[in-house]
């Protein structure tokens, strides 16, 4: 069997707890698995096993309150993509297999489209990249220097000796003595300098 449906339950709109009677869920079911309540069409998961006779569902029960109904829980799914199992003697199977196929369904159109993405994909890159670089560079220096010395330099000496002795002896004596010194220095210096750079680089890359 892949149904656990042992006893009855009872259910209560807007309620998540699910009551049974003679059931064993504690040692037969567990989170996870999946409970339906017969002729019922909608399936619940099941969040937690908290006794024999009581179990939570994920969500709220947002159908009618029932009392005293037969149930299903499925047990028993593949796998890979735990896809519900009917087996013979299983309750509701019709709805059970029907659910199993539109889960196969899904299944595959996700592979589909994934596949057909994968093949059809087509990926084109292109790269262009131009750089100009340019570069001038220009330098002028001019240096001019002028230095004038000028040195005059005059000396003028007189010495005036008179000397008059009574022995009628007369002596004159005069020295005269000029001394003139001109030194002129001029130094005149001029430099110049021009440096002119000019670069210019260009790259072009054009890649796949």
């Amino acid at each position: 069997m892949a149904q656990y449906k042992t006893g009855i339950v009872s259910v209560t709109n807007g309620s998540a707890v699910v009551t049974g009677e003679d059931t064993v869920w504690l040692t037969n079911v567990s989170a996870l698995d999946r409970f339906k309540v017969a002729y019922i069409n909608t399936i619940y998961g099941i969040a937690s096993v908290d006794s024999d006779t009581q179990i939570t569902l994920d969500v709220n029960w947002a159908g009618e309150t029932l009392v005293q109904q037969e149930y299903q829980i499925n047990i028993d799914r593949t796998t890979y993509y735990d896809l519900y199992k009917t087996i013979n003697g299983d309750a509701d199977w019709e709805y059970w297999f029907t659910v199993a196929l539109r889960d196969i369904d899904t299944e595959l159109q996700m592979l589909s489209d994934r596949i057909e993405t994968k093949g059809t994909t087509t990926t084109t890159t292109t790269s262009s990249t131009t750089s100009t670089t340019s570069s001038t560079s220009s330098t002028t220096s001019t240096c001019s220097t002028s230095s004038t010395i000028s040195t005059t330099s005059t000396t003028s000496s007189t010495i005036s000796t008179t000397s008059t002795t009574t022995s009628t002896s007369t002596t004159t004596s005069t020295i005269t003595t000029t001394s003139s010194t001109t030194s002129t220095l001029s130094t005149t210096s001029t430099c110049s300098t021009t440096s002119t750079l000019s670069t210019t680089s260009t790259t072009t890359t054009t890649g796949p």
